[in-house]
């Protein structure tokens, strides 16, 4: 493809090249990631959902979220700031099967973050501090304790999220509420996951002095 061509251009090129001629459904973060040569900070310098609607590929739902909270929110889970991969963990324990639940224990967030680490050596590398030495004996509660300390707290900074100390629960915020779909479910796993493999590859590429 030439890149003559003006970027906003060339982003929809890729898009709809992967969209029509090599996957036949509508990309998603993850795909456009692993799959066009155009850094992905492009394509959400103004969100993803605004690069969407810029290629008449939003559904009605998707639409309606447009200057909401909930674009808002989708907008600062794909720029948060990162310097561990805990926030991943923490905003994954609000997925469910069915959608997205407003509030979680801290138990649960222990839970999600233990799978995380547990189950994926590259995850691992976040885990090599002194306070983190002895995480292979951890179970729940060790890893809610550190998503306290960390994750929780950092998130809580933002309008999206409570934590209420007293009963140990970590809320999304109440205009967040309605809606709560299985269609935005898809935004956030999405996200979460582009976050991840972003976040590793470029650790690895720092590693690799590259």
């Amino acid at each position: 493809m030439s890149t003559a061509l003006p970027p906003k251009m060339r982003m929809q090129l890729d898009f709809f090249q992967l969209r029509d001629i090599k996957i036949g459904r509508r990309p998603t973060r993850v795909d456009m990631f692993e799959s066009s040569d155009i850094p992905m900070r492009e394509f959400l310098r103004e969100g993803w959902l605004r690069f969407l609607k810029q290629t008449k590929s939003l559904c009605s739902e998707e639409a309606g979220w447009l200057n909401t909270e909930v674009e808002e929110f989708l907008y600062y889970l794909e720029r948060t700031r990162m310097v561990k991969a805990y926030k991943i963990p923490t905003v994954a324990s609000f997925l469910d099967l069915h959608g997205v639940v407003p509030k979680v224990s801290l138990a649960r967030i222990g839970r999600s973050m233990l799978d995380f680490y547990h189950d994926n050596a590259v995850h691992q590398d976040d885990l090599t501090g002194k306070s983190n030495r002895n995480w292979r004996l951890w179970g729940e509660k060790e890893f809610a304790a550190l998503s306290r300390r960390n994750p929780v707290r950092y998130l809580n900074k933002s309008r999206f999220f409570h934590y209420d100390e007293v009963n140990e629960q970590f809320s999304l915020a109440a205009g967040l509420h309605p809606f709560l779909s299985p269609i935005l479910a898809g935004h956030i796993r999405d996200i979460l996951d582009y976050r991840c493999r972003d976040f590793f590859y470029k650790r690895c590429q720092r590693e690799l002095g590259q």
